[in-house]
């Protein structure tokens, strides 16, 4: 990754302090390093490979080196932690709309933040904060991006090959990978400048994987499972689930999967 050539894809309206490193043990560990000894809104750490990326729940995210994006943005929100859904719902906005843009192929989001690209996960989406609980306010939030651009030599290992695709199939465009990211950092401080505000939701409810479709939802918590049919996703982001006792639930967080394909998040 080359930060110059990012730079030049960049429309201007905002900046960034990009580090670009070969390989690194995880950006958003050491961006959450960088936060907590005060580094500025707007740093972004990206990594050519990663020895311990991470997605959610702790699962080990596969960073082979030359493949992918593997990225973190540091943020100092200004609204309530209570709303922290949206700056990952408005990142998935941001990097489908980029990777559309570039790859000139439609994105499908998976509630909450994976984006799939013909019926397969192709990003992948983890924010990790730290709060003050005297003022119940952010001290920073480090919003973590994993792209597969191309599959591995090899292909994908045998444990997601059934669930991992790749933005390109074949060819890949000069400077595809610095534009995603430039895109994608355009598009996503677009939306952080105005959040809460939940502009981008139309973009986001456009584009539901999961909307019309029979899913499975488990609480991580207690292991409880509920099945119903997606019918929407609301202003405030949640999953509405019409369940099979008629009733509609709005599930804020958890795990979701297409019943008879069982995507995993």
């Amino acid at each position: 990754m080359d930060k110059y050539i990012v730079e030049k894809y960049f429309s201007g309206k905002h900046s960034f302090d990009i580090r670009c490193f070969d390989v690194i043990d995880s950006t958003n560990t050491a961006l959450k390093a960088e936060g907590a000894k005060g580094a500025k809104e707007g740093t972004v750490i990206i990594a050519d490979s990663q020895t311990m990326g991470r997605g959610r729940l702790g699962r080990r995210f596969e960073s082979p080196t030359g493949t992918g994006i593997y990225m973190s943005i540091l943020l100092r929100p200004k609204f309530n932690p209570e709303e922290a859904l949206k700056i990952t719902t408005g990142a998935a906005v941001a990097i489908a709309t980029a990777i559309e843009d570039v790859s000139g192929e439609d994105t499908k989001i998976k509630w909450v933040n994976d984006i799939y690209m013909r019926e397969r996960k192709v990003c992948g989406i983890l924010a990790e904060s730290s709060l003050n609980f005297e003022t119940k306010s952010f001290e920073y939030c480090v919003l973590g991006i994993g792209i597969n651009v191309k599959a591995p030599e090899g292909g994908f290992p045998e444990e997601i090959k059934d669930i991992a695709g790749a933005v390109f199939e074949e060819y890949i465009p000069e400077d595809a990978r610095e534009k995603i990211v430039a895109k994608f950092l355009d598009n996503f401080f677009n939306f952080y400048e105005n959040m809460p505000s939940d502009d981008y939701i139309d973009d986001y409810r456009r584009r539901s994987l999961l909307t019309g479709r029979e899913v499975t939802y488990i609480n991580n918590l207690t292991g409880l499972e509920e099945s119903g049919i997606a019918v929407d996703v609301d202003k405030d982001c949640h999953l509405l689930v019409k369940l099979t006792d008629g009733s509609i639930k709005a599930f804020s967080t958890g795990e979701v999967n297409l019943k008879k394909t069982f995507l995993k998040r």
